[in-house]
């Protein structure tokens, strides 16, 4: 049912309900959307209702600061809310349950939408319409809760990610990427993601491994390439500014190592591991340099019997094969956010396979833990700089040159001090030319 005023609202205060805000369209980034409905679903006798926020349909539309007010009133123990845009901070105070996530975590796949080809076939047919959902009628995009399934209980990790992982990835899409307008219009042509000077990315961390995609508007900001490509990408504060990345160096082996309880000294990684390749303590350069491509072979490919002399990958098939024998009792677990990878979801999943999985996992755990604490000491330093890109083992900065010291001697090495792996520095003007930097 469509509500039409507060009393109707206030009916469902005692229930327990899935939330759903509807945006203006689904095409739009977060920066430029607004919500127009909120789609309500009652767990207990699954019936569904919609309310107008901006709907030119709605008969009464909620204020925007009347969505607080109404959650705020919900006696519920938890509060879902499915949406991914709809942050924490838009209702301050409020115990919210990222349905969504929840769900993705429980069974790997997201929850289907009923009103989604109906939404396809708008956006085809009227591409230059920004608010293609207010074209809708409210209970169509009620459609939307209707087979919401129910969970029976909230699985592990949940908060972590929620909280940390929304959060982080939330705030590096808010900041987006400026962008030389020339440059840009030059590479890329017309594009969807550019609004202004700047282009803004979406990550997308319902994944197997919680590892985020990241594309909007056809561009695939993970995998930018090497080339004239990233020059497009300039620091906001012009020539009182520049761009600086924090990339970790040699950082799944050394994330292996952790877990392992292995120590490479000093040496460089593949340096190090290079001497037990060749039974030298003076390998070439090429000897070095090969040994990256060996140990990413062992590592992910499965560790050869002729490797296993090395200690290295002698606990690491230990480990391995450990990890393996709980998956197949039920599930492995991440020991940062407890989230599980469950054997169930998966079909005939190869040994070194959720080995990569569990990798990739850490990983990004790891540096959610990084960037949460780095936004810390954002907020009590009040410096003028802000992530602008995440790429898996790097994060790119954008830094007022006033700042730049801050950030690179005092924040980046605070917040990676939670690991103690080394890293590497470089800044420049833009992505495309950046240099190695002291820290």
């Amino acid at each position: 049912m469509v509500i039409d005023n507060e009393q109707q609202l206030n009916k469902l205060l005692h229930k327990n309900l899935i939330i759903v805000p509807i945006p203006a369209d689904d095409r739009l980034h977060t920066t430029q959307n607004e919500i127009i409905a909120l789609a309500i679903k009652d767990i207990e006798d699954e019936q569904s209702y919609i309310i107008g926020i901006n709907h030119p349909e709605a008969i009464y539309n909620m204020p925007m600061e009347k969505i607080q007010e109404f959650t705020g009133q919900l006696s519920c123990t938890n509060i879902p809310l499915m949406w991914k845009h709809f942050t924490h901070n838009t209702l301050s105070g409020v115990r919210l349950l990222d349905y969504e996530m929840a769900y993705y975590l429980t069974f790997k796949k997201k929850i289907e939408q009923e009103s989604g080809r109906m939404v396809t076939r708008y956006n085809q047919n009227m591409p230059g319409c920004k608010k293609t959902n207010s074209l809708m009628s409210l209970l169509k995009l009620q459609e939307c809760v209707d087979n919401i399934p129910t969970l029976d209980s909230i699985p592990p990790g949940l908060d972590f990610y929620q909280k940390k992982v929304r959060g982080v990835f939330n705030w590096i899409e808010s900041n987006g990427l400026h962008v030389d307008k020339d440059k840009h219009k030059e590479r890329f042509g017309k594009t969807f993601s550019r609004i202004g000077d700047k282009c803004y990315t979406q990550y997308n961390y319902y994944t197997t491994t919680g590892r985020p995609s990241n594309r909007f508007g056809g561009v695939n900001y993970a995998a930018l390439p090497k080339d004239d490509t990233r020059e497009c990408f300039v620091s906001g504060h012009g020539d009182d500014g520049c761009l600086v990345e924090l990339d970790f160096n040699s950082y799944h082996p050394r994330i292996i190592a952790a877990l392992i309880d292995y120590d490479f000294g000093k040496d460089n990684v593949y340096e190090h591991l290079a001497k037990h390749y060749h039974n030298t303590d003076t390998p070439t350069k090429d000897q070095v340099s090969k040994a990256k491509e060996d140990t990413f072979r062992q590592l992910y490919g499965g560790i050869r019997k002729d490797y296993l002399h090395i200690p290295f990958f002698a606990k690491t098939d230990n480990f391995v094969k450990s990890l393996y024998a709980k998956f197949q009792n039920g599930y492995m677990e991440s020991p940062i956010s407890g989230r599980r990878l469950i054997n169930s979801n998966y079909k005939d999943l190869p040994l070194y396979t959720l080995f990569n999985y569990y990798i990739q996992m850490i990983e990004t755990e790891m540096n959610v833990e990084m960037l949460h604490t780095m936004s810390e000491h954002f907020m009590q330093s009040g410096i003028k700089c802000k992530p602008i890109l995440y790429t898996y083992d790097s994060v790119l900065f954008d830094v007022h040159k006033d700042h730049k010291d801050l950030l690179t001697k005092e924040i980046i090495p605070a917040s990676i001090d939670l690991y103690k792996f080394p890293i590497k520095v470089k800044e420049g003007k833009n992505y495309g030319n950046l240099d190695f930097c002291t820290i």
